[in-house]
Formats: structure tokens, sequence, C-alpha cells
């Protein structure tokens, strides 16, 4: 299972809400200029510890639960795209599962069903013209 937020950092996220978004949004816009710039283990890292700062929003009471799952959702779209072009499949699958199950749990079926066809389009385009179903199996 992958990890990017450290323990000490993660407990700290979790009692100072108000500091995850402004950090989220950083590691998220600077994980996608370097993506664009082919920097793929830069924007691996950055890009996990996003996901993994929407995860807390998520849970948190502290957000709309619309505006955390949003997060999650481009974090997450972003982090399978970048596992799934460095050949981590079994990765980019778990971060999808993952995602499934946390949109899941907070009762956004919406979002959930947008991540889904998102994630297939992914899919397609990393594996060809199998089904993202296709490559979990």
């Amino acid at each position: 299972m992958l990890n990017f937020l450290c323990s000490d950092y993660r407990r700290w996220l979790t009692q100072n809400p108000s500091q995850i978004v402004m950090r989220c949004h950083n590691g998220y816009k600077l994980a996608t200029a370097q993506y664009r710039d082919r920097e793929l283990e830069h924007a691996l890292r950055g890009i996990g510890r996003a996901f993994e700062m929407s995860e807390i929003m998520l849970k948190s009471d502290s957000f709309c639960s619309s505006y955390s799952s949003n997060w999650l959702v481009a974090t997450s779209v972003l982090l399978v795209r970048v596992l799934s072009e460095m050949g981590r499949v079994e990765d980019s699958i778990n971060i999808h599962i993952k995602t499934d199950l946390l949109l899941t749990e907070a009762g956004d079926e919406v979002e959930t069903k947008r991540l889904l066809s998102k994630l297939e389009r992914i899919a397609r385009d990393a594996y060809g013209s199998k089904s993202f179903l296709t490559v979990v199996n």
C-alpha cells in the first residue's frame, strides 16, 4: 500500500484542518506542472500527498462533502494517470479501488459514478481497448 504522508504530518493535518486546503491545492498545482514536464517521480510524490490530504478532508467534519469529494476525484484521477504512465498498474488499481470505497463510504454516489467514468477513460488510454475491470481481473 502506498503512503505519501508520514503519520506525524497526517496527525497534524487532522488537528489543523484549516491548513489542508492550501497545502492540497499547492501540491496538486505543482504535481500537475511536474506531470506536464514529464517529471513523473516528483509528480507522484506531490499528487500522492494531495490525494491523502483530500482523504483527510473527506473524513473531516470541517468541509462540505461535495467540496471534499471534488478534491478526492481530482487528485485521484491525476494520481492514477501518473501511476499508469509509470507502469505501476497494481498501484493505480489500488488507488482506484480506495477512492471508490472512500466515496461510497461518504455516500457520494454522483461523484463515485463520475470518478469511475474518468478512471475508465484513463485505463483505456493506458491499457488499450481493455476495460479497467478487465485489467483488475
